[in-house]
């Protein structure tokens, strides 16, 4: 199959890249781990600073770049696959869906509406930080991104 690169979504799931289209396709993805965090970020380099952090926690991670394909993955994986996502770490500002639109689509959904959500972001904007309190938010890590804020809000 020959697609351009441009019409792909990419997944990251462990240390493997997976593609799927932007028509509503999202990659296959079976999770065959106890316990994984899907994590959303459009920068390559936060995605791989994050998963390392919570690879050396024992913690297996998927993670999509924008998300509009985290939603898709979320809403629509196997119901066995989608009881071992523990949580969700993610970017406000992202192509396609922003990080709040993710978490007030989330919190519209009945089968991830208690998913626990956490924010990373440079962003301190105040009025972003009241709309992601008022949709339930369970944290905050500014970043740069360090093992000790990740560790505690996946810990708590």
């Amino acid at each position: 199959m020959n697609k351009k690169r441009s019409s792909e979504t990419e997944v990251l799931f462990g240390e493997h890249l997976l593609s799927g289209s932007d028509e509503g396709e999202a990659p296959a993805v079976h999770i065959t781990t106890e316990q994984v965090i899907v994590v959303v970020d459009d920068s390559p380099p936060n995605l791989t600073i994050i998963q390392g952090i919570l690879k050396q926690m024992g913690i297996s991670s998927i993670s999509f770049r924008d998300g509009a394909a985290a939603y898709d993955f979320l809403a629509n994986a196997p119901m066995e696959d989608f009881k071992l996502v523990k949580a969700v770490i993610s970017d406000i500002h992202m192509p396609k869906m922003d990080g709040l639109e993710l978490l007030h689509r989330l919190r519209t959904t009945e089968r991830t509406k208690d998913l626990p959500f956490v924010f990373v972001t440079a962003d301190g904007d105040k009025p972003r930080v009241e709309a992601a309190a008022h949709l339930g938010i369970q944290g905050y890590i500014l970043k740069p991104v360090t093992s000790e804020a990740i560790v505690s809000r996946v810990t708590k």
